[in-house]
């Protein structure tokens, strides 16, 4: 009986044995890659990275506006949050840029003046606040010199972002 057990496990040792050496044959008969596979799988390759990339530019373009937008939203908000503690401050609006300014009006080049340039792929291309100035009431933190509708438009290429402010001085982003 123990006889049999030991001529099954040597039959069962040379399967293997042959089984791995048919393995390394196969891995030294392997060829290359021709040409045309190549190819193909280069082309394949270049489309999707194209594709990748166009969507990758505008997801990072979209991206940055919508950070300038957030930016001009919390400079109004702080210039709200500053006329409601008694302190005179304003949002000054031109194309390419937007400026805090502390006082009662804006003053151009004041040391106080803080600039925030707009990337030269954007603009503003609407500002309808009176004389590009936006203003907040001291007591109540409503827009002064309110009409409606009270907005900045910021835009670049296809896309389009517009910051509003309501007549109770509520700030929004569309």
């Amino acid at each position: 009986m123990i006889r049999i057990f030991i001529r099954m496990i040597r039959i069962k040792e040379n399967k293997e044995i042959r089984s791995i050496r048919m393995f390394i044959r196969s891995i030294r008969i392997a060829h290359g890659y021709s040409l045309t596979e190549l190819l193909v799988t280069l082309g394949v390759l270049s489309i999707l990275l194209g594709i990748g990339t166009l969507s990758f530019t505008t997801l990072r373009f979209r991206n940055e506006l919508s950070l300038v937008v957030a930016e001009v939203r919390a400079e109004l908000l702080r210039a709200q949050s500053e006329a409601i503690n008694t302190i005179d401050s304003g949002v000054y609006f031109e194309s390419d840029r937007f400026v805090y300014f502390r006082g009662n009006s804006y003053v151009e080049g004041a040391p106080e003046n803080e600039q925030t340039d707009i990337p030269s792929n954007m603009s503003i291309t609407s500002i309808t606040f009176t004389d590009g100035i936006a203003t907040f009431d001291p007591v109540t933190g409503y827009l002064e010199n309110f009409s409606d509708p009270a907005h900045v438009v910021l835009s670049g290429g296809a896309e389009t972002r517009t910051v509003l402010v309501n007549e109770w001085g509520l700030i929004a982003i569309e």
